[in-house]
């Protein structure tokens, strides 16, 4: 084929080509436009199909409303204007019948209404409507009640107090400035208890606290809200000092640390400014006191034993080195105890799949159902009570603990970093101790109750992120210590801080520290 003849062959082909491409592309044009029409009209469905819908939810509306008034059938609000409306005495009794039948038929889901016998009451006298002075010459029927509970958001006040002074020509007579929380300045002891309540209670950051203040018509600088903590902290001292030094007088005492970033000088150029920093608690459970320590962050076993070094009693914690030492022969006065809790946890971490793990867990359970079925303090059940129950379940559930351990022995050996070789030997480490737990009738079985004050630092590590400094977080731990231990015995942070101020605003540093320990919150009373 001759050269000419190719080029005419496929010009042809081409030809072809192209018109089939025009054909394609005028129907693609045309399902375009039928996929736009079906659109519209999927669109114009729906929009009739929501008018349709309305309308009919208006007609439903309507024709329930008209039924009601055929039936004679009232709504609540009509019940209640109907009741308000004037009737004879036996229309009256009828009326309170019929309203005690349908309270008594909703039952209000099962569920006791709180009555808030303690909140500050307000008594509104609600009369009838009745022309002019009729009501005088009306007698009483009755009195019912309806009571409606309301919020009044946090007032701030500002007093000028106007001191004045007198003279009889010779002697001047001056007024007596009010008592300051804190030297020269004019904020009174209820804006740090505020702050403290705020910061150390529920764990707000200081910009949350002053943007709520804020929001409430209050303007407070973020300088001048962290100088009122640190004043109260150095004011509230003695009263720290105190709680220190009465649950370490206590034969019983639970121990714990938590953690929170502390920022810090930049020693190097690669220093990020912060370290992690440690917070020591110490708890007397039996009299509900608590207090934090603090020392440049440090975890070190000498931050304990100088604390706790000449300690005599018992002592329950975790298993961390220092707490383990304390039950050395170098601290013959101590009795550690663990926390069951610490023991349960590792193997539980080992998985429900694990038959050997979930039937130690269940040993250990049966300690914590023996002790639920009493409560020391409840229905005449003391702790002399406790520790003769707890002498005649303990020994057998020990002893089928002991057993099952042993049994588990080869496994801690031969696999000691497996979930449950790890399980497994550290119960063994704290079996003595464990069996030291029953040695009291007034012991825990865990070290929880600890752990749920050192809550409210991790709260704080969410929220605030860091203490500015080294001095921060010791005041934090001043603060701390009181607000946990009021939280502890029930008692209002805010009326506590207001009336401890004011007791001691007199007291000098020769103060008895008998007199500050009456004023802790486990023997506190308002105005006492």
């Amino acid at each position: 084929m001759k050269k000419d003849d190719i080029i005419a062959l496929l010009g042809e082909q081409l030809k072809v080509a192209n018109e089939q491409l025009k054909a394609a592309n005028m129907q693609v044009s045309a399902l375009t436009a039928t996929v736009g029409e079906l659109t519209a009209r999927i669109k114009n469905l729906e929009e009739m199909l929501t008018s349709k819908g309305i309308a009919l939810e208006k007609q439903e509306r309507i024709s329930k409303a008209l039924g009601n008034l055929v039936s004679g059938k009232k709504n609540e609000q009509q019940k209640a204007d109907e009741d308000n409306a004037p009737m004879t005495c036996e229309e009256y009794q009828k009326m309170l019948e019929e309203r005690r039948a349908r309270r008594k038929a909703r039952g209000n889901n099962g569920a006791r209404r709180d009555e808030h016998l303690d909140m500050e009451t307000v008594y509104v006298d609600v009369e009838p409507d009745v022309p002019g002075d009729a009501l005088s010459s009306l007698r009483l029927l009755g009195v019912r009640e309806c009571t409606r509970y309301s919020m009044i958001p946090p007032k701030f006040l500002k007093t000028i107090y106007r001191i004045k002074s007198y003279t009889d020509g010779s002697v001047v007579y001056q007024g007596k400035t009010p008592k300051s929380m804190i030297l020269n300045s004019s904020y009174d002891a209820s804006v740090v208890a505020g702050l403290m309540e705020l910061r150390y209670v529920y764990s707000m950051p200081v910009e949350r606290i002053i943007d709520y203040y804020k929001e409430h018509g209050f303007t407070l600088r973020k300088p001048t809200a962290h100088k009122l903590l640190k004043s109260g902290a150095r004011v509230m001292k003695k009263i720290y000092e105190a709680i220190k030094q009465t649950v370490i007088q206590q034969d019983y005492t639970c121990l714990d640390e938590t953690y929170h970033k502390v920022l810090t000088e930049k020693s190097t150029p690669d220093d990020k400014g912060s370290k992690k920093a440690y917070i020591w608690g110490a708890l007397a459970p039996l009299i509900k006191l608590f207090f934090m320590w603090y020392d440049d962050g440090s975890r070190s076993e000498e931050v304990l034993f100088d604390m706790f070094g000449k300690y005599e009693g018992f002592l329950q914690s975790d298993a961390f080195t220092g707490y383990k030492k304390l039950e050395s022969d170098e601290y013959p006065r101590i009795t550690r105890i663990p926390c069951l809790q610490h023991i349960k946890r590792k193997f539980i971490e080992c998985g429900e799949n694990d038959k050997d793990a979930q039937k130690v867990v269940r040993i250990i359970n049966e300690f914590y159902q023996k002790e639920h079925k009493h409560t020391i303090g409840e229905k005449g059940w003391t702790a002399e009570k406790n520790l003769e129950y707890r002498q005649k379940y303990a020994p057998n559930i020990l002893l089928k603990l002991r057993n099952e351990l042993e049994s588990m022995r080869p496994i801690y050996e031969t696999l000691p970093k497996s979930n449950l070789g790890a399980a497994v030997g550290y119960a063994l480490n704290e079996y003595n101790a464990v069996c030291d737990i029953f040695k009291r009738g007034d012991t825990a079985l865990d070290n929880n109750a600890i752990e749920r004050c050192n809550r409210y630092v991790s709260l704080s590590r969410r929220n605030s992120l860091f203490f500015g400094s080294h001095d921060g977080a010791e005041c934090g731990c001043i603060l701390y210590t009181i607000a946990i231990s009021c939280r502890l015995n029930g008692v209002n942070l805010f009326e506590y801080i207001q009336d401890v101020v004011e007791r001691t605003a007199g007291w000098d540093d020769k103060t008895p520290s008998e007199n500050y320990r009456e004023l802790l919150p486990d023997r506190w009373t308002q105005n006492s």
